[in-house]
């Protein structure tokens, strides 16, 4: 071997690996394959179940609704548009977008004359990825079958989200509608993506292209038990519990308003609310962290006032749990029966000090304006006073300003101002520490997106030049707009004042001048804010190669 020369026996030994290897790579892209395809025909199943008690749940609530309008017929009707467009998707998807799984004979089931008894699944011939191709794409667009999946995964999002927003009553807290809305938003957007190299690619390609047809089909699968998942958390919602989990007759659940945050020291405040029924109603027993009230005894118009209970939070700051449980009695079918709803809600304790925060940040910025509210619990907020820094100055009621502040370096080298708050007329004092920081310089990015670093000439010459900082509260405070630029293509560069976007001349420029992997340049990037006019922001320059 030293030769470098190979014997026939060595090449024998070389090929018999490489086959070996191969044999490896083929087995493990059956199971891959295979996994996929379990993957698929479980959530077939689930979403199948889901659907099934979607329609039996909704035959419920439609049954409330004719029976008591006031306070079932608009919350019916919200769920009900929601669960048509989630059927039409799922239909749309099962009739016109997946196809139909491969089977084989099962050789392992067969008759006693030998011939096969059932056909199962062959997963592992769906690792083609053109179906789905040809079935999306042509060329570099979408097929008229791609943009029909995009229109009805949008049309899902969208009318659901408008018919989330028209429902003026029957979820509560006002919470879990933003929180179903966010997971409408989350699991049908159909926003373009970047990919792991930095580019670009538009929510169809980055999910659907050259993708085993397999994989193609369990992605189907999982956006539609999502559509069907985003019903049932609408009905629970609704009900405050899920119908099998209290009964038919009893669809309420329990849950606290007003119980949040307390002092040291302070009695528990706000209710404990059954949600749905009638104000005369009345648990035969309500038992409240352990202590077992009569219901008549605690409650009043279908509620707990906890204030009239006395109940003191403690000395101790932290999270505490509210534990209500209310039992009601019945007698049904010839026999005594209980229902029980029960509540764990957590608060927290905290103690009785100055209240001071910063809307906008986390931290307060050299030659920025930063807005705080103050604010101690128990004290008007004419009686309180600021005792230091002096660059904080008030602005009204709980609402200061501070302006030109540069703060102290401590031991640990970071530059930190005492906001110091006292009480007219009182010893009473409260000390936070704020981090005096600069303000940092910002990042420039293509449509507001820092990380694309390759994209298509055409997507280069209609995007925009935006800046923004990495500090998402700084952002949100400091909004840039740009002032100016310079746009580099090869040798040639000009300025663009006055626009974000490339005026006329250097789009063409780009799409006609541009070649495959060439790099595009904008450079010394002027921002300023009108938050502070005075300053210009300078984020560093950003390329971007073109891909084709």
């Amino acid at each position: 071997m030293a030769s470098g020369k190979e014997t026939p026996r060595q090449k024998m030994i070389n090929l018999m690996y490489l086959v070996f290897i191969a044999m490896l790579a083929l087995n493990m892209s059956k199971e891959v394959l295979t996994t996929f395809g379990e993957i698929d025909a479980k959530v077939g199943k689930s979403t199948t179940n889901i659907k099934s008690k979607n329609a039996s749940d909704l035959d419920d609530l439609k049954n409330d609704a004719a029976n008591d309008a006031s306070n079932w017929a608009e919350a019916y009707y919200m769920v009900n548009q929601i669960s048509i467009l989630a059927n039409e998707l799922d239909t749309y998807i099962n009739n016109e977008v997946k196809f139909p799984i491969d089977m084989k004979e099962d050789r392992y089931d067969k008759n006693r004359d030998g011939n096969t008894k059932d056909l199962i699944p062959n997963y592992e011939v769906m690792d083609n990825a053109k179906e789905y191709d040809e079935l999306f794409f042509k060329g570099d667009k979408f097929t008229s079958t791609g943009d029909s999946l995009v229109m009805y995964i949008d049309r899902f999002r969208e009318e659901s989200i408008v018919s989330l927003d028209s429902l003026k009553a029957g979820i509560q807290p006002e919470s879990v509608k933003d929180e179903i809305k966010a997971l409408i938003t989350e699991k049908f957007s159909t926003d373009d993506v970047i990919d792991g190299r930095g580019i670009e690619r538009t929510w169809l390609n980055y999910n659907f292209e050259h993708f085993p047809q397999i994989a193609s089909t369990t992605k189907l699968t999982l956006m539609q038990e999502n559509a069907q998942n985003i019903v049932a958390r609408l009905i629970a919602a609704i009900r405050g519990e899920t119908l099998t989990e209290i009964t038919k007759a009893n669809k309420q659940t329990a849950f606290a308003q007003g119980v949040d945050v307390f002092f040291t020291g302070e009695k528990l405040d706000g209710r404990v609310v059954l949600g749905k029924y009638d104000d005369n109603l009345f648990a035969n027993r309500v038992t409240i962290n352990g202590k077992e009230y009569q219901g008549p005894e605690v409650m009043e118009g279908g509620q707990v006032n906890l204030e009239k209970l006395g109940i003191n939070v403690g000395g101790t700051p932290g999270e505490k749990s509210l534990k209500v449980k209310f039992e009601f009695d019945r007698f049904e079918n010839k026999r005594d029966t209980t229902y029980v709803v029960e509540m764990d809600h957590k608060y927290a304790v905290v103690p009785s000090l100055a209240n001071i925060s910063n809307p906008d940040m986390y931290v307060v910025y050299k030659d920025l304006e930063n807005t705080l509210n103050i604010s101690m619990g128990g004290v008007e907020p004419g009686m309180l006073q600021i005792l230091n820094p002096k660059t904080l100055t008030k602005k009204s009621d709980g609402v200061y300003i501070m302006k030109g502040e540069k703060g102290k370096k401590n031991k640990a080298g970071e530059n930190v101002v005492d906001i110091v708050v006292g009480v007219k007329g009182s010893s009473v004092t409260s000390t936070t520490k704020f981090e005096v920081l600069k303000i940092p310089d910002p990042i420039a990015s293509f449509n507001g997106k820092p990380k694309v670093t390759r994209s298509s000439r055409k997507r280069i010459a209609t995007s925009r030049i935006t800046a923004s900082f990495a500090d998402p509260k700084l952002a949100k405070a400091l909004k840039l707009d740009i002032e100016s630029f310079v746009v580099k293509i090869g040798t040639a560069q000009k300025k663009v004042i006055g626009s974000s976007s490339f005026p006329k001349s250097i789009r063409d420029a780009i799409v006609k001048n541009a070649k495959k992997n060439s790099i595009i340049t904008i450079k010394d990037i002027v921002c300023t804010s009108k938050k502070y006019p005075k300053k210009n922001f300078l984020p560093l320059p950003i390329s971007m190669e073109v891909v084709d």
